[in-house]
């Protein structure tokens, strides 16, 4: 089996992924014919090829466009300010005691959203992104934010660096890794979220709709707590604590079940009672099922 995705070449070097138990997991990806692959060691979940870069990156796509985030008009220079998405309020709530007062780094900040959360909260606020169309946004609708293409633009040490449902797109993960701790200040902390190769919907169930919408050639790896940790601890971080946390909750799930598709959580929205998605999530976490990891971690001194 020929894997070009140096990811997979990585985990084998920290010794977290073991090649002579990988398998096909599902034939390809709901955008590419890549296929899905499987440590049944490990339960890590990669692509077989890496086929994107920063070039791919860097250009504006469709869904960029399309509902909450149709926010820039480009050819005539005007741009409008978009709401903040709900990852970006459930971001800014679960971490406001960390980023109050501090210098932030937003590590593929998109249109903004967490860092205009955080303006009059955190002390200073910057973001990596690559799309150039993201960037413009920003600077036009939030000058209080410093935005580049790359953290070694910013000459400043940071707090507290943020990388939300980033990591999984990233080919060299140690080397990147690495890159941002040496811009956190003594202690600083880095957060880390990722989407969670033990999911439920992936590893528990029999769902090949939910496969054939869920992997993506985009999201290089689906990790595993130990793979996480394993690429902080070799990047040079200490101190890490890894959560669990599910972000679709059961009437996401009753829609995989009863409809084969997502977005149950708005057609099922009736069956929400107080506290049950909160109970629900606890109890994926407790079979190490959630769809989501956060790694907190801290730049060793």
């Amino acid at each position: 089996m020929n894997i070009t995705n140096p990811v997979f070449d990585e985990l084998v070097g920290l010794g977290v992924l073991n090649p002579d138990t990988v398998r096909l997991c599902h034939p390809k990806t709901r955008d590419r014919a890549i296929p899905v692959l499987m440590d049944e060691t490990s339960g890590i979940i990669f692509l077989q090829a890496a086929e994107t870069s920063d070039e791919y990156y860097e250009m504006e796509k469709a869904q960029d466009r399309e509902g909450e985030q149709t926010i820039t008009a480009l050819a005539d220079g005007d741009s409008v300010r978009a709401a903040a998405l709900p990852d970006d309020r459930r971001h800014f709530e679960m971490f406001r005691n960390l980023t109050a007062g501090a210098r932030i780094c937003d590590f593929g900040c998109g249109y903004g959203g967490f860092l205009s959360l955080n303006r009059g909260h955190a002390a200073e606020r910057c973001g990596v992104e690559l799309r150039r169309h993201c960037q413009t946004h920003l600077r036009l609708t939030d000058s209080g934010v410093d935005v580049a293409p790359a953290i070694g633009d910013f000459e400043r040490a940071f707090d507290v660096v943020t990388l939300f449902h980033v990591l999984e797109h990233i080919p060299h993960q140690v080397t990147v890794l690495s890159e941002i701790r040496d811009t956190l200040a003594p202690r600083g902390k880095i957060v880390v979220e990722v989407p969670h190769a033990r999911d439920f919907l992936i590893q528990s169930v029999d769902l090949p709709a939910f496969r054939d919408f869920t992997f993506w050639s985009e999201h290089l790896v689906l990790h595993t707590e130990a793979s996480v940790a394993a690429v902080l601890e070799a990047a040079g971080y200490g101190q890490i604590e890894i959560m669990r946390h599910q972000r679709y909750g059961f009437t996401n799930h009753l829609g995989w079940f009863l409809d084969g598709m997502p977005g149950g959580h708005e057609r099922y929205a009736h069956f929400e009672r107080s506290g049950f998605q909160a109970a629900y999530g606890d109890y994926l976490a407790e079979l190490n099922a959630t769809d989501t990891l956060i790694a907190v971690a801290e730049s060793n001194p």
